[in-house]
């Protein structure tokens, strides 16, 4: 209630934030994959993927253990880790512009 009246926010933290898409390919799940490890380099926290400490990313290119995550249903679509790592780099672009796009509609909304 305190967060709420001191920033003017009606409901739980996160309301109007989430949006849920149905997964419906193998392309388009790997695509998410791509989105959720890029997040905190499109949100400024990072240089570089892998010195995320609460990623996964690490993980799936061979870095470090990947002891949280079961990464072959991702890592089955690729010949090696990487071949994934190179994905997510081809990806990041495409993960950053849709981030921009996303604060766009935001304050779009908001106006």
């Amino acid at each position: 209630m305190y967060f709420n009246r001191r920033h003017q926010h009606v409901g739980h933290v996160f309301q109007d934030r989430f949006r849920a898409s149905r997964i419906d390919s193998d392309s388009y799940f790997n695509w998410i994959s791509v989105y959720i490890h890029a997040n905190p380099k499109t949100a400024h926290l990072v240089g570089r993927l892998d010195d995320w400490p609460h990623s996964s990313y690490p993980g799936y290119i061979g870095k470090q253990e990947n002891l949280l995550c079961d990464t072959s249903i991702i890592m089955s679509e690729f010949k090696s880790k990487e071949a994934y790592k190179r994905f997510v780099a081809d990806g990041l672009g495409m993960a950053e512009k849709i981030k921009l796009a996303g604060a766009l509609l935001d304050e779009a909304e908001e106006s």
